[in-house]
């Protein structure tokens, strides 16, 4: 619940918000005369909620009506669209419920000479130093480095590729038969790796 009290304490107003969170964290009063209140979700799933409301205590929209908002995308999105399907997240949780979207893809594998090698979509990078695990997702970069490794260890191609290079095709029949190990680096860390069998 929200509460408006006088000065000495008293409830002169309530109001009851939809809310399942576990209690107000802070609230203040805009220059307009209203409430912004804000309140958590945790420890389930740790969400910060901002609501917003008049001097009666009753919902306020931020907005009065629509605005359009320049964007990555190449149209202007207007703010009552839900997804503007230009390749933009819309969900932070979006590299993770689609791990596709952050993996190299690289076939055929095995192959007999070409490759065709896909980039991911986002970059993901997982540090394990305990106590504290960290992962980090880029979406937006300037390039990455695509390495090839030989089973012993020694480096036998690297490519700079920019960020709206999608994919790549490589003709590797020069290429000694075996085991390749592909990998993705990004900021000096890997971001993806691949296993290919030539023929």
């Amino acid at each position: 619940m929200i509460f408006k009290t006088d000065t000495l304490g008293n409830v002169i107003q309530s109001a009851i918000l939809d809310t399942t969170s576990s209690g107000m964290v802070s609230s203040a009063k805009t220059f307009d005369n209203k409430f912004i209140s804000i309140t958590t979700d945790c420890p389930t799933n740790c969400h910060i909620v901002a609501y917003k409301v008049n001097s009666n205590l009753q919902y306020d929209s931020i907005y009065t009506h629509s605005y359009t908002y320049d964007s990555l995308c190449s149209h202007p999105i207007v703010s009552d669209t839900i997804d503007p399907d230009c390749g933009l997240v819309v969900n932070v949780e979006e590299p993770f419920t689609n791990p596709e979207t952050h993996r190299m893809k690289i076939f055929p594998n095995p192959t007999t000479g070409k490759l065709t090698i896909v980039f991911p979509k986002y970059l993901v990078v997982t540090n394990d130093v305990p106590p504290i695990k960290s992962i980090t997702t880029y979406h937006q970069w300037k390039s990455t480095i695509l390495e090839a490794y030989d089973l012993n260890g020694k480096q036998v191609f690297q490519k700079e590729i920019p960020k709206d290079q999608t994919q790549l095709e490589m003709d590797v029949s020069t290429w000694p038969k075996g085991i390749f190990f592909f990998r993705l680096v990004y900021n000096k860390q890997m971001v993806a790796s691949e296993k290919v069998i030539l023929n």
